[in-house]
């Protein structure tokens, strides 16, 4: 581009300012949502593909069979990998890992909370890339005393000490040597943990983890560079079978092993015992479409303005052939008119990207950092996007223009012809059809939420504080702790259990009393004590909950209507229960049946319960207020917490938080829908804005004589409105089978929901077609206020 065709260009754009800064901000701010969409694509499809043996590492899982009924897991026993090693030799390595959560780690006056505990067999440095900052991989994990912690974690306990060596106390209870220093670990990975110590406290004979029955363990394993997995995906079943079959179909179960590449874990799991929550396919296969329609409709759009502003100087093309210039010239000029909007625009979106990474990070719930966008990858793809964009948007208008033949032009008998016209109305429908899509799906989302947020869950949680009791010395003293805390007049009731609703309770073998004894049950096991049915304002259907009047309720059982249910129990007082696997002692009666509720999210049904007052340590202390006086009330109870549990921070929540955290993916996605549609309804509207400009140019004529002959303003605006209007309603009705479809299959994950009622669909056909005619008529407006004299004179 030579110094005269810049300057003509940047004349151009100056004479055309509102032009010119609609292009540039359709164009960028397409080009940052889609980019921000396709970094969030990149980031979950990019999980534990930086292990160095990624492409080699498969995990096993077990899948526990008991009639009908299939319990899909993500873990296994820990007799599993040296199983499956011995009759498979081919097997490079292995690893299996247990993972641990809340714990708090002392060192003289200073505590640390850690999030996770993995406990590992050493092999975990051969198969993972694990930063090891300091220590030797080959011991760090060879004793049972001795951890690894993070840089960040050995900061807060010794400052600028030297951590190595230095004992550390675990929950107040177990002393332990720091072996190593942990880097820390990539956000693109399917676990994650900030303390990690060995295995071989699991290897004590006759440890309860031992043999194949506590699915506890995530196992890997690592096969050589070229071998195929298909043997042993093949033989994996004859192994269980030979090992573990006669043992479990003593208690009526049936083992079957799964197994995995390492990279579809994060998309493709979402067992029960996830290392982690794992991501969602669907999402981003949804928000992946997404970005490459907004980078489509954005370029499509940038590419139908510049066509559109190019129109108006057809004349100026004719006369400077008429002097001289050659069609390359013409070729090359609006290529650079085109190059230097899209520079404008690229270099305005790079910008908008570094400046709205805080907002994208916390809309996905990512810790991107700026220098993602720093990458010579990204910029070589950002670069090759901007000259993609320049030579489609500059072709267009230097190959038509750069035809006319200049007597043509100059006499003005240059016309469209009827393609670019539907190419121009196909685009408008488009936009619209997409941002329908965007509307609906918002609305659904938000409608869904709401209704979640309305529906009777069976059980109080509002103003109820949840304490963790970690410590056995402070399980002990659990009788002392809520009578103290019941002296403040605005606590109302405190109860401990082994988990919390919102939480994950365990999953027990159960034997029922008429159920054969090769016919062992699984049943959700919630531990708690007299005071829960209170404190959760739980309804009793029959018999009677736990009463500490009663010292052998110890032995009972209180289970839920749908237990009893599937049971086919007319009369389940005074039925008995067992805990099979768990040996003699855990036999007891049913003494009461309590009405189901949601204990995990409405994602998931309503599932047999079982409650017990033994077997796990009660781990929760809920206290319930009132709801006057609750500063005065978490004063008092900080009081307390302080004089039973010394050393130990008080740290809490609110169980309505707590809960209402398992929706805090859904809420993100509607949030996204919400700024996708915002963005793709303003895009459409600048795209909208110049074929009005171009199809009020294009008829100005028609429309002067129209004036003359007695038209009135308001006949002329519906006249230009209408096509447009048209096209809107046929984006709609394209539109909505696409979103009912894609909203029903998002709505299918819950038990509950609102389902995808007409009121949207009118909703988003009355917001886009109202979007649409503001739009337009302002354009429309201007056309038919200008004189008949100006538009009908002899050029």
């Amino acid at each position: 581009m030579s110094w005269n065709d810049l300057k003509l260009a940047l004349r151009v754009h100056k004479r055309q300012k509102l032009h010119s800064l609609i292009t540039i901000l359709g164009l960028a701010s397409g080009i940052m949502l889609s980019v921000f969409l396709f970094q969030y694509v990149i980031h979950e499809t990019s999980y534990d593909k930086h292990h160095p043996l990624a492409d080699r590492t498969w995990r096993l899982a077990l899948d526990m069979q008991n009639g009908d009924t299939i319990t899909e897991t993500a873990r296994s026993g820990w007799d599993l990998l040296p199983a499956l090693q011995e009759h498979f030799p081919q097997i490079e390595t292995g690893v299996r890992m247990t993972f641990q959560r809340d714990l708090l780690i002392t060192h003289e006056d200073r505590s640390y909370r850690i999030e996770t505990l993995c406990s590992a067999d050493t092999t975990i440095f051969d198969v993972f890339d694990i930063p090891l900052l300091e220590g030797d991989p080959n011991t760090v994990l060879a004793d049972s005393h001795q951890v690894c912690i993070t840089q960040e974690a050995a900061s807060a306990l010794f400052g600028d000490e030297d951590p190595i060596g230095k004992s550390i106390t675990i929950n107040n209870t177990q002393d332990v040597m720091i072996a190593g220093i942990l880097g820390e670990m990539t956000e693109e990975s399917h676990f994650s943990f900030q303390m990690l110590s060995g295995l071989t406290y699991y290897t004590t004979p006759g440890h309860p983890a031992n043999g194949w029955f506590l699915l506890s363990f995530s196992t890997f394993i690592v096969l050589p560079e070229g071998e195929s997995v298909e043997p042993i995906a093949a033989g994996m079943q004859d192994v269980i079978d030979a090992t573990a079959k006669e043992w479990f179909d003593a208690f009526g179960n049936h083992l079957s092993a799964t197994i995995l590449p390492l990279t579809d874990v994060h998309l493709h799991s979402h067992k029960i015992g996830e290392i982690q929550t794992n991501g969602d396919l669907y999402r981003v296969m949804v928000f992946g479409a997404i970005g490459v329609l907004v980078v489509l409709i954005a370029c499509i759009n940038f590419i139908n303005l510049s066509t559109a502003r190019s129109t108006r100087r057809a004349a100026e093309v004719g006369l400077r052939k008429v002097v001289g210039a050659r069609r390359g010239q013409l070729v090359q000029q609006f290529f650079g008119e085109s190059a230097l909007l899209a520079l404008v625009a690229f270099a305005i979106a790079y910008l908008a990207l570094e400046l709205l990474l805080p907002t994208f990070n916390n809309l996905f719930g990512l810790q991107l950092t700026r220098g993602v966008f720093a990458s010579p990858l990204f910029l070589l793809g950002y670069f090759g996007l901007y000259l993609l964009v320049t030579f489609l948007s500059g072709l267009g208008p230097a190959l038509v223009f750069s035809s006319f033949k200049p007597v043509d032009v100059i006499k003005g008998q240059v016309r469209q012809g009827p393609i670019g016209a539907r190419v121009r109305q196909a685009l408008v429908v488009t936009q619209f059809a997409v941002s329908v899509v965007l509307i609906i799906g918002t609305l659904v989302v938000f409608r869904q939420m709401q209704f979640l947020n309305a529906q009777n869950l069976g059980f109080q949680k509002d103003h109820i504080l949840v304490l963790q009791m970690q410590n056995q010395e402070v399980r002990g003293k659990i009788d002392s702790i809520k009578e103290q805390l019941l002296e403040h007049s605005a606590i109302k009731a405190v109860a401990a259990s082994g988990s919390v609703p919102g939480r994950q309770h365990p999953i027990l073998l159960v034997l029922p009393e008429g159920v054969p004894d090769d016919d062992v049950r699984r049943a959700g096991i919630q531990i708690v004590d007299e005071d829960y049915l209170d404190t959760y304002q739980i309804e009793m259907i029959e018999g009677r909950f736990f009463d500490k009047d009663f010292p052998a309720d110890s032995a009972a059982f209180v289970i839920n209507e749908i237990e009893a249910k599937e049971l086919g129990w007319e009369n389940p007082v005074g039925m008995e229960f067992d805990f099979p696997p768990r040996g003699d002692g855990n036999e007891g009666p049913v003494i009461g049946v309590f009405k189901a509720y949601h204990h995990l999210s409405l994602h998931e049904p309503l599932a047999p319960m079982v409650m017990h007052m033994n077997v796990f340590p009660l781990n929760f202390l809920s206290v319930r207020f009132d709801g006057r006086d609750l500063e005065g009330a978490l004063a008092h109870t900080r009081e307390v917490w302080s004089e039973f549990a010394p050393g130990w921070p008080f740290e809490y929540f609110f169980l309505d938080e707590e809960y209402a955290s398992q929706y805090a993916a859904d809420r993100r996605f509607g949030e996204l829908f919400l700024a996708f549609a915002s963005f793709t309804v303003f895009i459409a509207c600048l795209g909208l804005f110049g074929l009005a400009a171009y199809v009020a140019q294009a008829r100005t004529k028609e429309i002067g004589l129209r004036k003359v002959l007695g038209a009135s303003v308001g006949s002329i605006v519906m006249l230009l409105s209408k096509e447009f209007v048209i096209l809107v309603l046929i984006a709609n009705a394209i539109a909505w089978p696409l979103a009912w479809y894609v909203m029903n299959k998002w709505l299918g994950s819950f038990q509950v929901k609102v389902g995808v009622e007409p009121l949207v669909f009118a909703v988003a056909a009355l917001v886009t077609l109202a979007i649409a005619f503001l739009t337009v008529s302002g354009q429309a407006i201007r056309a038919a206020l200008t004189k008949p004299a100006d538009t009908l004179r002899v050029e």
